[in-house]
């Protein structure tokens, strides 16, 4: 990375459950619970996007170098996120809007969810957190993790998938 050379990579799909070969100009390093990431502009498609490097399966230095592009921010990539899912065909950023416990808005409160969080009620049983972010797969397991700690009040449609996600849950365990 330090010398911008490209990188030849096998990464493995869990989706899709495949390996693809993919040549890669890599920008940044990025951790996330605990598992680092690359994010890299993809040259077989030309996007930028980021690799799990658990799910590279085999990486070879290239001879070819490539140039930064000047107007690459890696706080600009992020800045809508939750966690490390970024891609432009995602969701659009908006407000999400959680009611969460007075004990668990302790620690969200240390630990903020993102930089956009802002408390905007409070009393002794919950605090209501607003944030602008996009509404990722990961947002959705990090609501998942808080479970009865947490409540989505909006958006509509993220609550509602929360709502089938715990009723699959339910249904697994009262088989």
């Amino acid at each position: 990375m330090k010398n911008n050379h490209r990188l030849r990579i096998i990464s493995h799909d869990y989706c899709e459950n495949k390996d693809s070969l993919l040549i890669v100009e890599p920008y940044l390093l990025r951790l996330w619970h605990q598992r680092w990431y690359i994010v890299a502009n993809t040259v077989n498609t030309n996007e930028v996007r980021r690799y799990c490097l658990d799910r590279i399966v085999d990486m070879q230095v290239m001879d070819e170098v490539f140039t930064m592009p000047d107007d690459f921010s890696a706080e600009e990539f992020f800045r809508d996120c939750y966690g490390v899912m970024s891609d432009t065909f995602g969701p659009e950023a908006r407000v999400v809007r959680l009611k969460i416990t007075a004990f668990q808005a302790n620690y969200v409160r240390d630990l903020p969810l993102h930089e956009s969080q802002q408390e905007i009620e409070r009393n002794d049983e919950y605090s209501i957190f607003e944030l602008f972010v996009r509404p990722t797969y990961d947002l959705y397991q990090e609501v998942l993790r808080m479970g009865t700690q947490v409540e989505v009040l909006e958006p509509n449609y993220m609550r509602e998938e929360i709502l089938e996600m715990i009723r699959i849950m339910y249904n697994q365990y009262t088989k």
